[in-house]
């Protein structure tokens, strides 16, 4: 009987965790794939955003198996012996960008005037952001491999070359991915070896950034004068050592008298010279009237050639590099990667046995990318990392026809932006963000109003700057049931101190051909404190004694201290009355009283009353203006009532 009993309750178990793993895969729908021996599918969607142009992000509970055996479970953590076969838990972040919604890809390095810098993700989305007013970042990965050991010549650069909005920092790689950013369907292109022009390039920009001239370089680093356009710039070598402490020597070069150096770059990468070097440099020219050497960290040009003399003379800034061509001309960005994992719509077999944390890249048929992260080497967190074919599995089981591995390891990073944070969505495996050479962001234009002068009863709203490839017209602004047009600016009054505001607007935006209307994220305002008054200022100066008294307007206390400057001397102002003792001399010219105070507004910090000695009114002459006034009023009176009363007699007589 117990023996039955027993069996019914191990066979009501058995029920219970079946009843539970069918709803946890009734949540939605389970995405799975094989490649080779190994397989992956979801088994809990953990959590879904929806971001800005149609963006999302999802977060997975998923499972991963390997066939093959002689490796460990979860890599470089350990987490004992592969066993073939066996599904190993992986949490799974995966980003759709659909196309033609607005969503750009930019290749990104932190801005650095010479060289390479690197960053967390989060540091160089902050810094895309910073360099280009009116983009947002919404959501990034971690991108191309890099000298994470600075053993090359120019150190922590990425290791494929490297196109970001068009500037070509790095020609060296054949391994890369590029963006087309174009709308359509061939939104990324891979799997091909990329080229470049056998000659750099010099283009000229006016003050907007528009492009005036481009003109081909004939010679690179000549050592005696040559006909035609001639780049000079000093690129490193590595003489001895290794990594961060090896002898770096840089060549030399000297521009002829009549050339333009750039002596502080807006950019300098000199990753290599020769007939083939790779270099990109950007920034503001200026004539040399000697010749002059050129620094490791700036760079030059020299023409013989009058017409681009005369160009180069009224040009705001230059720009060399040697542009793309062949497969990935049409790319404005182009990272390094690794290996293929999807092509032509099938999985790619490459029988790995290295389980580490992973970042992806793909593409689906209609256009929409696909990026997707692996967290791994954590297996005490059901977090193992997968093998180059599991991620093949991963990439075409989420709909890609084409997919590429890119850096992974402790460098694996996605984020989203959640409101005004941007959010580590996974967990990398060094226990915080790796500072990576570049990262993949996904960002959108973002039009915000910008609020100017905003004190105690007003505000002035000033229209957004237009991008170079988005058009904003047609402004309509709301606030405090006031509606208006903005072209300019709007100088809002008659507002209520320290009272909090919400401002609505919304624009017609004109971006990749397409003109929509949109309603920009609301802005709220809290106006300042009231902003104090000083007045009727007097002093008084007798008996060596000087007063000073004055009336205050102060009711929100934004003033934070008060001085009474006298004699190049100075005195705390505690009260509206002050009085100073013992003052032997005394010089007018010298009063003044500054009171700095904050209001507390978004768009000011301190700001100063400041009554200077013209200001001041004397007591005495008060008094004797008041004393005159009523002597004469008393001689008036007098005059009049001897004048009344000789009428009056002499009209009785």
């Amino acid at each position: 009987m117990k023996k039955i009993f027993r069996l019914f309750v191990s066979l009501l178990i058995c029920f219970c965790l079946t009843a539970v793993s069918f709803v946890v895969y009734a949540d939605g729908e389970t995405i799975e794939a094989r490649c080779g021996e190994s397989y992956y599918k979801t088994d809990k969607l953990v959590s879904s955003h929806t971001l800005k142009a149609g963006v999302t992000h999802e977060k997975y509970i998923a499972y991963s198996s390997s066939g093959l055996s002689g490796f460990n479970a979860a890599g470089s953590g350990g987490g004992g012996l592969n066993v073939p076969n066996q599904l190993y838990p992986q949490s799974v972040n995966v980003l759709n960008v659909p196309s033609g919604t607005g969503a750009r890809v930019v290749n990104w390095t932190k801005s650095s005037s010479y060289g390479w810098k690197r960053g967390t993700v989060v540091e160089l989305a902050k810094d895309f952001e910073e360099k280009n007013p009116g983009w947002m970042v919404i959501a990034a990965v971690n991108g191309d491999f890099f000298d994470i050991n600075s053993v090359h010549a120019l150190p922590e650069t990425t290791s494929g070359a490297f196109i970001s909005n068009g500037d070509v920092y790095k020609t060296v790689g054949s391994t890369v991915i590029g963006f087309t950013n174009d709308s359509g369907t061939n939104t990324l292109i891979g799997d091909k070896p990329i080229e470049f022009t056998d000659y750099f390039i010099l283009t000229l920009y006016n003050n907007e950034g528009k492009v005036i001239a481009e003109y081909n370089i004939d010679n690179v680093n000549p050592t005696s004068n040559v006909s035609g356009l001639s780049l000079y710039y000093s690129f490193p070598t590595i003489r001895e050592g290794e990594g961060a402490t090896a002898t770096r020597v840089y060549s030399e070069a000297t521009i002829p008298n009549g050339g333009y150096i750039v002596k502080t770059p807006i950019k300098c990468i000199p990753y290599s010279g020769g007939d083939n070097g790779s270099f990109f440099g950007k920034g503001i020219q200026t004539l040399v009237s000697e010749d002059t050497a050129i620094n490791y960290n700036q760079f030059g040009v020299y023409s013989d050639n009058q017409e681009i003399n005369q160009n180069l003379k009224s040009a705001a800034t230059i720009r060399v590099q040697r542009n793309a061509i062949g497969a990935y001309a049409d790319c404005d960005n182009v990272s390094g990667t690794g290996n293929t994992l999807v092509r032509d719509g099938n999985p790619v077999v490459i029988n790995d046995k290295n389980r580490h944390p992973r970042t992806m890249i793909g593409v689906k048929a209609d256009g929409t990318l696909v990026l997707v992260t692996v967290d791994g080497r954590h297996p005490e967190v059901e977090m193992y990392g997968m093998t180059l074919d599991e991620l093949s599995a991963v990439m075409y089981a989420h709909g890609c026809v084409a997919a590429y591995n890119m850096d992974g390891g402790g460098s694996t990073t996605v984020l989203i932006r959640d409101g005004d944070k941007l959010k580590v969505m996974n967990n990398p495996s060094d226990g915080n963000e790796r500072r990576d050479s570049n990262a993949i962001l996904i960002v959108v234009p973002e039009i915000e109003l910008v609020l100017s002068d905003v004190l105690d009863t007003s505000l002035v709203i000033n229209a957004p700057k237009n991008l170079d490839d988005v058009i904003v017209e047609n402004i309509s602004v709301t606030i405090n049931n006031q509606t208006f047009d903005l072209v300019d600016s709007y100088k809002v009054e008659n507002l209520e101190s320290k009272k909090e505001y919400t401002i609505t607007y919304s624009y017609d935006r004109t971006y990749d051909g397409v003109t929509e209307r949109i309603n920009g994220d609301p802005i709220v305002v809290t106006m300042g404190k009231h902003i104090p008054t000083i007045s009727n200022v007097r002093y008084d100066y007798k008996d060596n004694t000087l007063k000073v008294t004055f009336d205050i307007n102060d009711p929100d206390e934004a003033i934070n201290i008060m001085r009474l400057y006298y004699n190049n001397k100075n005195k705390t102002i505690t009260s509206n009355e002050v009085i100073i003792e013992n003052l032997t001399s005394f010089d007018p010219s010298t009063l003044r009283i500054i009171a700095p105070y904050e209001i507390g507004s978004i768009t000011n910090s301190v700001m100063y009353i400041t009554i200077n000695a013209e200001d001041f009114k004397q007591f005495e002459v008060e008094e004797e203006k008041k004393s005159g006034c009523q002597t004469g009023a008393y001689v008036s009176l007098m005059l009049t009532s001897m004048i009344g009363l000789a009428y009056i007699i002499i009209k009785r007589k």
